[in-house]
């Protein structure tokens, strides 16, 4: 297998475990590097699976809790659009779930953006899901992700129009993850954060009143990401939008959230992450 030079890597943490980028349904891999060595990425990808419809939405987490990262994706067109991919341990050999995955269900419009969280205590990563019926759907995983389609969906809410990001975090003291969701343009806020209803004397979020507090009524917003910017122990939000402007969000507690700083891109942001790049 040849490789690609990416950088070199001349300080910091050795890199343990395999690096995999995820482009489309094409795994890249780079083995374990450190201080001094180059980083690397294989010139050629594996195909995990391709099915006829356009994958829009991806993310990855431990599904069944057996140590693998596993994938999980959202299509723009068809059946069952929110779909979940076993790694059974050989990412970068051959296809994954028989190269179709596995359905876990249907969604009344095309899934726009997925994430994962463990919404009701169990061990489990559940699903978030935002599509263009404007609905934010979670799914609940009962530690078989991968037999059928998942039994429990629940829609906790609709923003103003097409849902394009969603984002888990805990956003406030209570030990429950939460979600965002951010829209474009409709007649409210396009930007909303989620309270999970979970309490010790009803453990099941998936069939509770979820309430919606509104952030801002904005522009498009195309993207969504949470990290604690400012190491105040709250976690923020970064959002994107159709004005070449990322935005970020200061978590002011009791779900306030205030505009703290604009950074000015050259074209619509429809993607964001977050990370500690120095």
């Amino acid at each position: 297998m040849s490789f690609r030079t990416i950088k070199t890597v001349t300080s910091g943490l050795v890199l343990a475990g395999l690096l995999a980028t995820l482009t489309g349904m094409l795994v890249y891999v780079t083995p374990p590097i450190g201080s001094g060595q180059t980083l690397e990425f294989a010139s050629s990808a594996n195909g995990v699976g391709d099915l006829a419809e356009n994958f829009v939405a991806i993310t990855a987490g431990d599904l069944d809790n057996n140590g693998w990262v596993d994938l999980v994706t959202g299509f723009s067109s068809g059946t069952n659009e929110v779909r979940v991919w076993e790694n059974d341990g050989t990412p970068f050999s051959g296809a994954w779930s028989g190269g179709s995955g596995n359905a876990v269900g249907d969604t009344s419009g095309q899934v726009y953006s997925v994430a994962l969280g463990d919404l009701d205590h169990d061990g489990d990563l559940d699903i978030v899901s935002g599509d263009n019926n404007m609905d934010v759907m979670i799914w609940r995983n009962d530690g078989t992700p991968f037999n059928d389609a998942w039994s429990t969906s629940y829609n906790i809410g609709d923003g103003v129009n097409s849902i394009f990001g969603v984002a888990v975090a805990y956003l406030d003291s209570d030990g429950n993850l939460d979600i965002v969701s951010a829209s474009i343009s409709g007649t409210g806020s396009e930007l909303v954060v989620w309270e999970n209803p979970y309490t010790s004397a009803d453990t099941n979020p998936f069939d509770q009143t979820w309430t919606a507090h509104n952030v801002v009524d904005t522009t498009s917003l195309h993207a969504v990401a949470v990290a604690d910017l400012n190491r105040d122990s709250k976690i923020d939000l970064i959002t994107g939008d159709i004005s070449n402007q990322v935005r970020v969000w200061s978590n002011g507690g009791s779900w306030s959230f205030a505009s703290q700083a604009t950074l000015t891109g050259d074209g619509d942001i429809d993607a964001l992450a977050v990370t500690d790049v120095n």
